[in-house]
């Protein structure tokens, strides 16, 4: 248990580094505009829209017994479809200029 425990301090510690290089590196400089904002609101409530319609048709699936899945194989494959999908969308309003559909 000690191994662990030094290695979760270490590893927070990087983590806090990391942020403190990051945040002194970009200075003064803003950190994002209304237009990044509102993609990434879009982007993320149309990905947790994606994810629950993916929920659904998962239990589904499984209540009608047309698939047999665990548990946390679940809960991977929907956090995955929900941040495949978060990341399309963004990019695809990033590249589309607004949001507006």
């Amino acid at each position: 248990m000690g191994h662990n425990a030094v290695f979760l301090a270490i590893v927070g510690l990087a983590g806090i580094a990391i942020a403190l290089a990051l945040r002194w590196r970009d200075g003064d400089q803003p950190e994002g505009d209304e237009r990044s904002g509102k993609i990434w609101a879009y982007g993320a409530a149309y990905a947790w829209l994606i994810g629950l319609y993916f929920i659904t048709v998962l239990m589904l699936g499984v209540y009608f017994s047309m698939i047999s899945i665990s548990t946390v194989n679940a809960l991977v494959i929907v956090a995955g479809v929900m941040v495949a999908s978060a990341i399309i969308l963004m990019r695809y309003f990033r590249h589309k200029g607004d949001v507006d559909w």
